[in-house]
């Protein structure tokens, strides 16, 4: 008699079709990406960031601002 096979889980994969971005199926990303780069070199997107660096880390943790904070080297 064989001793029984063991077999590892594994985390199951979405059908490439089905793939998200966040909520969004990446689907849907793609093909709203032209519009969104359009209105970004057109300056109709808004984006509030402060860079702040990475040493910084713990000021920018407690940043009390409606910016989104980047850390960089």
């Amino acid at each position: 008699m064989n001793p029984p096979r063991t077999t590892r889980a594994r985390p199951r994969r979405r059908p490439r079709h089905r793939r998200r971005i966040g909520s969004v199926p990446g689907r849907d990303w793609l093909k709203e990406l032209p519009k969104l780069v359009h209105a970004i070199t057109k300056g109709e997107f808004d984006v509030r960031a402060k860079a702040l660096p990475l040493k910084d880390v713990e000021q920018a943790w407690s940043a009390d601002t409606g910016d989104r904070i980047v850390l960089v080297p």
